[in-house]
């Protein structure tokens, strides 16, 4: 809880030190996906806020939920819904109306919640390092689409149970930008 209120506190403080122009360059990601690991899979919904530097590089921070189920029973695992935030940005490697990016988060998963749920019962944090690929479209001046893959690397308790962490493959994700 600490650190959820910690990341609203940094992002209401910047409102203040950004330049006067700075709310124009603010944007407002939503994005819908779907993840894999060996034998789960996981729909997801993310919202995402950035702030734009010089039109290539965006940072900030990420909300999201994850909605896990079992490949193979298709049965929804214990503990479904796994909050996910973190920070993150992207580099986008032109200015056109349709632009590649690179992407890169550091996100925390939920105190004691992990794709099959801590059977101990304690209270842990998980963390994980996603690097992405990805392409947008630009519709008009405020909205924008696009659609990314990625590749998520998962520390269970902080990497503190090495032979629990886990790869995760996002195979895809699709969303709507909105630029303030």
């Amino acid at each position: 809880m600490f650190k959820s209120i910690f990341s609203w506190i940094i992002l209401f403080a910047s409102f203040f030190i950004l330049p006067s122009d700075a709310f124009s360059q603010i944007n407002f990601k939503g994005q819908v996906g779907l993840s894999n690991d060996r034998t789960t899979s996981s729909f997801s919904a993310f919202t995402n806020v950035r702030y734009n530097f010089k039109d290539r590089v965006s940072l900030g921070v990420d909300f999201s939920i994850r909605r896990p189920f079992d490949r193979l029973t298709r049965e929804v695992i214990q503990k479904p819904n796994t909050l996910i935030y973190g920070v993150g940005g992207e580099y986008y490697l032109n200015k056109n109306k349709l632009k590649g990016y690179l992407g890169f988060s550091f996100n925390f998963f939920t105190p004691g919640e992990y794709l099959r749920g801590d059977q101990s019962g304690e209270q842990i944090w998980n963390f994980a390092l996603n690097p992405r690929v990805g392409l947008q479209y630009q519709l008009n001046k405020q909205f924008s689409v696009f659609a990314e893959s990625g590749y998520q690397r998962v520390y269970f308790d902080m990497g503190s149970v090495p032979e629990l962490n886990s790869n995760i493959w996002d195979f895809i994700g699709v969303g709507l930008i909105y630029k303030m």
